[in-house]
C-alpha cells in the first residue's frame, strides 16, 4: 500500500505499526486533496487564481513540521506549489492538518465537508519543536480545555509565554489569539486572562508553536467528545 508523500516522514512501512494479526483492526479511508476540496476558480465561485502567488489566494500547510504554499495558477490550469511550481492538485490533506487560507478577494467563500462522523479516539503527530497546524478534527465546538493540549508528551508549560510553548487560535472574525499553559491554567497572551472555556470552533485550525529544537513528533490523542451509540 503507498502512503501520502508527507506520511512517510512519519509512517514509512505498515508494518511498523504493530499490528496484531487476527486482534488488531484497522481501516484506510481516502482523503481529499487541493482540487478535490478547494476545486477551481470555474467550479467555486469566488476562488481567486491568478498567474503568481502574488495575485492568488494562497493555501499553507504544515504537515509533520514541513510547510508549503500552493495557488490556482490560471497559465496552468492547476494548483501549483509556489517555489518548485510542481503540481500540487492532488495533494493529499490529512484529517489531522490544518491549514491557512490566505484570502485575497473581498467576498465569503463557503465550503460543504462531507463524509462519516468520527468516533473512537485520534491521533495526530505533533513536531516536538517548531511549528504544527492541528485541526480540530471533531464536529463540535470545544474549549481549550477540553482538547488537553497540555497533555502532549514534552508539552513546555511556564509561567509567561516567553518560556513556554504557544498556540494561536483564529477566532470567527478573523483575529489570531495568543495562548500559553501555565501549568495549572490555559492563558490568554497579553491579558492574562484565564483561558480554559476558550471555544475553538468547529473549522478552526490550531497553530502550535512549540519551543526548543527537539527532533521528531510526539501523539496527541484525544477521545471523541460524544457518543454515537
Amino acid at each position: 500500500v503507498t502512503l501520502a508523500p508527507l506520511e512517510v516522514s512519519r509512517v514509512s512501512d505498515l508494518r511498523t505499526l504493530n499490528i496484531n494479526v487476527g486482534v488488531d483492526t484497522y481501516r484506510i479511508r481516502p482523503v481529499d486533496t487541493l482540487s478535490s476540496f478547494f476545486g477551481t476558480p470555474e467550479t467555486t465561485p469566488g476562488l481567486q487564481g491568478g498567474t503568481a502567488p502574488a495575485n492568488a489566494d494562497t493555501i499553507t500547510l504544515i504537515v509533520n513540521g514541513v510547510s508549503t504554499q500552493h495557488f490556482f495558477d490560471t497559465n496552468l490550469g492547476r494548483w501549483t506549489a509556489v517555489g518548485s511550481g510542481s503540481d500540487s492538485s492532488h495533494l493529499p490533506i490529512p484529517p489531522f492538518a490544518g491549514l491557512q487560507y490566505a484570502r485575497l478577494g473581498n467576498t465569503p467563500l463557503s465550503f460543504v465537508v462531507t463524509g462519516k462522523v468520527p468516533s473512537g479516539q485520534r491521533g495526530a503527530s505533533i513536531k516536538n519543536s517548531g511549528l504544527s497546524i492541528l485541526s480540530p478534527y471533531w464536529p463540535v465546538s470545544q474549549t481549550l480545555g477540553q482538547l488537553g493540549l497540555q497533555d502532549i508528551q514534552g508539552w513546555q508549560t511556564g509561567s509567561s509565554v516567553n518560556v513556554a510553548d504557544r498556540i494561536v487560535v483564529t477566532t470567527t472574525a478573523g483575529t489570531p489569539v495568543n495562548y500559553f499553559h501555565n501549568g495549572e491554567n490555559w492563558v490568554t497572551v497579553g491579558s492574562g486572562a484565564n483561558a480554559n472555556a476558550t471555544t475553538v470552533p468547529v473549522g478552526a485550525s490550531i497553530l502550535i508553536n512549540k519551543r526548543g529544537n527537539a527532533g521528531g513528533y510526539a501523539t496527541y490523542e484525544h477521545s471523541a467528545p460524544y457518543n454515537l451509540q
